[in-house]
């Protein structure tokens, strides 16, 4: 269990505040400035490490949407074209 640390003015030491729900752990890295100032435009300087976190999530979640489409094709073979342009269709149809 993780609990976050808050001090007692009077005792000026820690003591058990609440419970975390989810481990964090700290990273650095190094972004271009121009991507830096584009994340903080949209999220702000308090919110970045929380967009940054759901832009990671996004994109495992696209990796694991690629590796199953990869593996289906290896398993069922390519879509017909047929197949494809009626989903573009309904896609393109509904996007309006």
């Amino acid at each position: 269990m993780i609990y976050f640390m808050a001090t007692s003015a009077k005792h000026k030491r820690a003591k058990p505040a609440q419970k975390a729900e989810a481990a964090f752990s700290r990273r650095t890295i190094t972004l271009p400035r121009a991507l830096e100032a584009s994340v903080e435009k949209i999220a702000g300087k308090q919110q970045f490490s929380a967009f940054a976190a759901r832009a990671l999530e996004h994109e495992i979640q696209r990796e694991r949407i690629a590796e199953w489409l990869e593996e289906r094709l290896e398993r069922l073979g390519p879509i017909p074209s047929e197949a494809t342009a009626f989903a573009e269709a309904a896609w393109r149809k509904g996007a309006r």
